[in-house]
């Protein structure tokens, strides 16, 4: 238990929470149900789920939908074009693009080539994109 309080402590010196709920909270209640796979990145989750269950619904909008099959195979044929294209891993990559489901599927191509995205929106002026674009292809 903590000591009791003298008249001379700073507020900011004051226990916000009693041992038993910093415990609650700290330790039983971060206690994740399922163990997580610490080195998992978001896109080989989506992968493993995808071969788990390739007809679940992986995006919704309105009523569209897609399934978890279709965006992973979709994103693997851009993390390869980018690869094929002479993209190295730890690029980054400029998306202009509305939001949708080609955004959410070319993010994941570029996490699958090993690259970090960054989205760029296109209601932004043009004359500011030019300085936020993180890759330009050379001209060969």
């Amino acid at each position: 238990m903590h000591d009791p309080v003298q008249p001379t402590t700073r507020i900011s010196g004051l226990p916000q929470l009693t041992d038993l709920e910093r415990r609650q909270m700290l330790v039983d209640w971060n206690t994740p149900a399922v163990p997580c796979l610490a080195a998992a990145t978001i896109h080989a989750l989506f992968t493993r789920q995808a071969r788990r269950a390739p007809d679940a619904i992986a995006l919704q909008y309105e009523d569209s939908r897609l399934s978890c099959g279709d965006p992973d195979q979709r994103s693997d044929q851009l993390a390869w074009t980018l690869i094929r294209r002479g993209i190295r891993a730890g690029s980054r990559i400029g998306l202009l693009m509305d939001r949708g489901f080609e955004l959410v599927l070319d993010m994941l191509g570029v996490l699958k080539a090993g690259c970090a995205y960054v989205p760029l929106e296109p209601v932004h002026p043009l004359y500011r994109l030019p300085f936020m674009i993180p890759y330009r292809p050379s001209a060969r």
